[in-house]
């Protein structure tokens, strides 16, 4: 009902507009006697003022709808003369550079349900589309709908401006005939409605893109940031220390023992070819990770004898998860030097995985001499900092690295990985 859409606070803005409508009927009214008694001086005045009537009639019907529309979209509280015109129109600015803009707006004129044809021109910028309110294809007769088509058909117009940053747009949405008819009929807030729905979608569009902006920026900084930290992680992990005492470890023993000198550097070519050829690859399943360790420890047990012992106690099915590449590498690394090589009577390096639901864990442990006793402590931090700034790369806040006293001595770091990422392969990824 009308009086549930209106209060009092609106009545000034409703008030000047039946005025309005009730003094052009009446003005056109006194022109009609004027001419009816001019020409048929003496006829009989009933028959006019009852076509005036039953035109004027639908239109106060009309005019309602108008009204309760307007108010529907607007609300009671921004409802004024502006808003209950036919005749509307918007500035947009945006960031985007104009060329974009055009091709946003043509795009969206062209996709909304009730435009019947659109001419953009890229040149000039401008889009003019048609657009006809719903109630013109009544069934009528065909002269009938050809006025009803013209009466209710409205204008969707585009215009956009800007330099090479920037631009602006300006959308009108109003009827076609001329604006003296404004006087006469209303279009029941089609142009107000229209012109809202177009300008929001523009600015959610233009939202939507610079959200993807942002995204596609904020992933740019972190791949560059990834392969800084692949930069450090080669370089933290082809030390040259490790590599003078491997290749002196052979030399020592080319005439002592010439089939472990040939093993040791076999296993260093294994290490090195594993190292190298992983770096590409964010990630790379457990089973591979693996095979790189397997040579470092073969490397290390060699050098250190009976000083060291290693156990790898990860079940096949765990070998298939994916884990950043080098990760574990620079755990088990990180636990022999700082951990084992320290200790005169050496000790023990375990490598141990588990799951639930939720994670899969890999936890690197040691009886060395712990981090409190390390003759180094920034150092042996640094791979740990590595891993951990990678991690959180490649996983964000869903993955976690652990550090922890074992007992009786030594150290445990524990990675856990999202069980949802960590059966995502390199190209699943991206």
């Amino acid at each position: 009902m009308v009086h549930r859409a209106i209060n009092e606070s609106l009545m000034p803005s409703i008030a000047l507009l039946v005025l309005k409508l009730l003094a052009v009927w009446g003005a056109l009214l006194v022109v009609l006697l004027l001419v009816w008694n001019t020409f048929w001086l003496g006829s009989p005045q009933e028959p006019l003022a009852a076509v005036w009537f039953a035109l004027l009639l639908p239109l106060l019907w009309r005019a309602r709808e108008h009204i309760v529309n307007v108010v529907r979209i607007v609300g009671r509280g921004n409802l004024s003369s502006s808003a209950l015109a036919n005749r509307h129109h918007r500035v947009l600015e945006s960031p985007l550079p104009p060329k974009d803009m055009f091709e946003l707006c043509a795009s969206i004129v062209k996709a909304s349900r009730d435009i019947t044809s659109s001419d953009a021109d890229p040149d000039r910028r401008v889009i003019d589309a048609r657009a006809i309110q719903p109630n013109a294809h009544m069934k009528r007769s065909a002269a009938a709908r050809t006025f009803l088509t013209a009466l209710n058909e409205d204008r969707v117009l585009i215009r956009v401006s800007g330099d090479d940053e920037s631009s602006v747009a300006t959308v009108e949405c109003e009827p076609v005939h001329g604006a003296w008819l404004d006087w006469l009929v209303f279009d029941r807030g089609e142009n107000l409605e229209r012109i809202h729905r177009v300008s929001d979608t523009i600015m959610r569009r233009i939202s939507e893109l610079q959200r993807a902006e942002r995204a596609e920026s904020l992933q740019a900084s972190k791949d560059k940031a990834l392969a800084l930290a692949k930069l450090s992680l080669l370089e933290a992990q082809i030390e040259p220390h490790f590599l003078y005492n491997t290749l002196g470890s052979a030399r020592h023993l080319v005439r002592k023992d010439p089939d472990t000198a040939v093993k040791i550097i076999d296993r260093l070519v294994v290490y090195l070819r594993d190292s190298l050829s992983g770096l590409p690859q964010h990630t790379r399943s457990l089973r591979e990770e693996l095979q790189g360790v397997s040579a470092y420890l073969d490397i290390q047990q060699i050098r250190l004898g009976e000083r060291l012992q290693c156990r790898i106690d990860v079940i096949e099915e765990f070998r298939a998860f994916h884990v950043p590449t080098m990760a574990i590498q620079t755990l088990v690394e990180n636990a022999i030097k700082h951990g084992i090589e320290p200790k005169p009577e050496g000790g023990h390096v375990w490598i141990v995985a588990s799951k639930d639901n939720q994670a899969i864990q890999i936890t690197v442990a040691d009886d060395g001499v712990g981090i409190t006793a390390t003759s180094n402590p920034a150092n042996a931090g640094t791979g740990l900092r590595n891993v951990r700034e990678r991690i959180k790369l490649l996983y964000g806040q869903s993955a976690e690295l652990s550090v922890s006293d074992n007992f009786p001595s030594g150290v445990a770091v524990s990675l856990r990985l999202p069980m949802a990422e960590a059966n995502l392969t390199n190209d699943e990824r991206r």
